[in-house]
């Protein structure tokens, strides 16, 4: 089916959203903020071990006296908080880039195999982003850091070793915990087609 026409403003006439393909089930609608926040929850649980072995192999001096507001400054907690916030975002900025580009948002609203070909493409892309350059950023600016901080007390050589597997091990919890999110998605609407809204 064609997309729907725009007006010459460029937007879409009220309520035409018409997208065939396997979208999610009325149950699935209803609970996909909760389906969400278990699997986020499931993924702070796994981060825990991987930030208190990283503390470990880097030294990390957990008795210093710290003044209130200055721990996530001084401690590990920005990666951890980084992570969470690039899984519950992934919806919103790949939502939000189709709707600017009109070619995506066009094909979109059309269903079938092209919407699903631009919902791939997008989250790909944004995997992409976050594997190599996000990854690579955080890895740098957080290493300098740790290095040059006094409450890391092993050698600078161990402390970045240790901040690269750090990294990369939440990387990897986070982009599992994005898979098993899409993949909940897949099986909630297998087999099923309906008017509705596809993320």
């Amino acid at each position: 089916m064609a997309a729907p026409v725009r007006d010459p403003e460029g937007a879409y006439p009220p309520r035409v959203r018409h997208l065939s393909g396997p979208l999610a089930p009325p149950w699935y609608v209803r609970h996909q903020r909760s389906v969400s926040l278990a699997v986020m929850v499931l993924l702070v649980a796994a981060l825990l071990p991987v930030r208190l072995q990283f503390t470990d192999e880097a030294s990390f001096f957990w008795t210093q006296r710290r003044r209130s507001g200055t721990s996530i400054v001084e401690g590990t907690s920005p990666v951890f908080l980084l992570a969470g916030a690039v899984f519950a975002l992934r919806r919103s900025v790949v939502r939000a880039v189709r709707t600017r580009v009109r070619v995506l948002d066009d094909l979109h609203l059309a269903g079938g195999w092209r919407a699903a070909g631009v919902t791939a493409a997008l989250n790909a892309l944004y995997v992409l982003v976050v594997v190599g350059p996000g990854r690579w950023v955080v890895a740098t600016a957080y290493g300098a850091y740790a290095t040059g901080s006094d409450r890391f007390r092993a050698p600078d050589a161990v402390v970045a070793e240790a901040v690269a597997r750090y990294v990369d091990r939440s990387t990897g919890l986070l982009l599992l915990a994005m898979a098993v999110e899409g993949s909940v998605v897949l099986l909630a609407g297998r087999g099923r087609r309906r008017l509705g809204v596809r993320d």
